[in-house]
């Protein structure tokens, strides 16, 4: 098949996809400035043969489906050239440093995308009668891996060969670039070292990354002694040399999200990248500190709806976090489309807070945007760039500098614009406003632009209207909302009372909402629906008459006898 046949149009997507693909590893062999492995020139040559077979087979069915085999065995192979795209393009924009720490994985990757690629041919040769058998690619794949292996092993040993000036001219490394390099070889180095040798290969890159890594030394400043609290996270330490990046996912205000995979697994991986973009830094220094002490409270947490802490890096340019990658976005893009996941949602995100909290940890920064969903649909809570840990349980302190709170405003409780004995309260205040995204499907306050006023509003004790006409709204609900941005924040409910109303909330809904329902059914479930709704109304207008005479007939005359008698009673909060 000639290049230039890429571009027919055939009627079966998995072949236009793979077109695709193959048409960009095409065009990234046309750019290489360094020699292409053996495997991976036998690799396209293949690749070539199929997708010669597998045109011929789609232009005889032309719409018609084809055989689940082929369909099997195209998206396979797609993927795997995906993959071999992905290692080509990191080695062609790769500097002499990279190659030599990457060489051994594009190996590798090439070796596992040629075993995929004889069982594709395995797959298909039954079916499409192909040229070439399934064992002659085998014997080719062996080859040309045994050539690509000896050409590797020869250049280490020239490696090993230079005199460490000249090697250290030939890595042309920047000032800020030694820390890191030096980190990843000492870490190839304790890999290597950790597993038994097996053949020459492991011996000599072991005594290469050792020779470079004593190069680096005695040329270039040595690098700092690492701060205490960044030395606890080592554990975690990873460097930018571990991963290939691929494409950004999000731009914040401290930083960028990148989509990455984990070079020793293949894991699909989530980097966030800190970036001074706002002046949240006042130096290089000053930044890996804040990740250091960011990591250090992370990499603790262990809950199920807790977003985990896989690695860090201190010594890359611009410090990051690996995360794991969350397909479904964050918990506000997601739960628009859908409502009837609400209230499980929150109740995951409210079990993530409680399990903050039940570590002295107040979160400090709460919005929709900062819960991430992972595959199975279910709710992480992430960024814990502004988490503070309280001293002891029983502390209550103004955590935040009056004037001076950071964080989005629309999220912001008012008692952090001033000092007050408060504790996880802001973080129960900005939940609400969490559940009023989920259910509202819009940022509180979302038709006012300007932050002064949205903060000037929250302060006055305005929030925002309930979204009666909302699928997901209930009054019952919406009770749990106003009590959680209540303007006064003894008033508020802790976070496992939260969470115990939602569970409530959501057994009630599965009772009265199942999966499959006829015409008869909608009509008694709606009628439900409508008395829970009185009832809901009823019952909160009962309760708040109870409540405002007990406190106004006994808590009120009690606590006002307490702060006469004894002055450290002033601050005895109504409600708990």
């Amino acid at each position: 098949m000639s290049i230039e046949l890429l571009g027919v149009a055939v009627g079966l997507q998995e072949i236009k996809e793979l077109i695709v693909v193959f048409k960009s590893i095409y065009d990234t062999t046309q750019l290489v400035n360094y020699e292409i492995p053996r495997l991976a020139r036998l690799l396209i040559e293949r690749s070539i043969n199929l997708c010669d077979a597998l045109m011929a087979a789609a232009q005889h069915k032309r719409d018609e489906n084809l055989h689940p085999t082929i369909r099997a065995a195209t998206r396979t192979l797609r993927n795997t050239l995906v993959q071999v795209n992905e290692v080509a393009i990191k080695a062609n924009h790769a500097k002499f440093i990279n190659r030599l720490l990457f060489a051994k994985d594009y190996h590798d990757t090439l070796k596992r995308a040629a075993e995929t690629l004889t069982g594709v041919v395995t797959d298909l040769n039954l079916i499409l009668r192909l040229d070439v058998s399934p064992d002659c690619i085998s014997a080719e794949v062996q080859r040309a891996a045994q050539q690509d292996d000896a050409a590797l092993l020869k250049s280490f040993q020239q490696m090993l060969d230079t005199y460490h000036a000249d090697l250290y001219q030939k890595m042309n490394l920047q000032h800020q670039n030694v820390i890191e390099v030096l980190d990843a070889m000492h870490r190839r180095i304790k890999e290597l070292q950790g597993v038994q040798p097996t053949d020459q290969m492991q011996t000599v890159m072991g005594k290469t990354y050792d020779y470079v890594a004593a190069t680096i030394s005695r040329h270039s400043i040595l690098p700092r002694k690492p701060k205490q609290h960044q030395g606890q996270i080592s554990e975690l330490a990873v460097t930018s040399f571990d991963f290939f990046e691929s494409n950004k996912l999000v731009i914040g205000s401290s930083g960028v999200v990148v989509r990455a995979t984990w070079v020793a697994t293949g894991t699909r991986v989530a980097i966030k990248q800190m970036h001074n973009l706002h002046g949240r830094f006042r130096n290089d220094e000053h930044a890996r500190d804040i990740v250091a002490l960011e990591a250090k409270l992370w990499c603790k947490l262990r809950h199920p709806h807790v977003l985990p802490l896989l690695g860090v890096s201190l010594t890359s340019d611009s410090p990051f976090f690996v995360m794991p990658l969350m397909e479904n976005g964050n918990l506000a893009v997601y739960a628009k489309e859908r409502p009837h996941h609400h209230l499980r949602l929150l109740h995951e995100t409210a079990q993530g807070m409680a399990y903050l909290h039940s570590k002295s940890i107040v979160h400090g920064d709460l919005q929709a945007s900062h819960v991430l969903v992972d595959h199975g649909g279910h709710a992480q809570v992430c960024d814990f760039g502004l988490a503070q840990v309280l001293p002891t349980a029983a502390d209550r302190i103004g955590t935040y500098q009056p004037g001076k709170s950071r964080g989005n405003v629309r999220w912001i409780a008012p008692e952090r614009y001033k000092h007050g004995p408060y504790q996880f309260e802001p973080d129960v205040f900005a939940f609400a406003m969490v559940m009023y995204e989920v259910v509202a499907g819009a940022i509180p306050f979302g038709s006012e632009q300007s932050q002064e006023t949205v903060s000037l509003w929250i302060r006055e004790g305005t929030r925002p209207a309930a979204p009666v006409d909302a699928p997901s709204h209930s009054p019952a609900l919406w009770a749990l909302v106003e009590r959680c941005w209540d303007q006064d924040f003894w008033q508020r409910p802790k976070v496992p009372a939260v969470v115990a109303a939602l569970n409530v909330l959501c057994t009630t809904q599965q009772i009265i909402a199942p999966n499959s329902i006829g015409e008869n059914s909608r009509i008694s479930i709606s009628a439900h629906v409508t008395l829970q709704n009185l009832l809901g109304r009823a019952i909160s207008k009962i309760w708040k008459v109870l409540f405002h005479l007990t406190e106004h007939l006994l808590v009120r005359p009690l606590c006002l006898g307490f702060r006469t008698v004894l002055p450290w009673a002033h601050h005895m909060p109504l409600w708990v």
